[in-house]
């Protein structure tokens, strides 16, 4: 490939990583803070987990008409 065009996919990408790498560490975190409180808790914080991820690509696939 091209130069300009790997430079121009990674370009594109990176910021979609980034997004995807936060959403993570944000469930991890919220995971690790409630873990103490409890199942119902836990439970509580991976269904909200899911949740948003299923908007995310919901929202992702309106936008571009592909959730890939």
């Amino acid at each position: 490939m091209e130069p300009a065009r790997v430079n121009r996919i990674v370009g594109l990408a990176l910021p979609i990583i980034g997004g995807m790498v936060s959403q993570n560490v944000l469930n991890l975190v919220a995971t690790a803070m409630v873990g103490s409180l409890g199942n119902a808790a836990l439970a509580a914080v991976g269904l909200m987990a899911r949740t948003i991820s299923c908007r995310s690509r919901a929202a992702r696939t309106a936008r571009t008409g592909s959730s890939s």
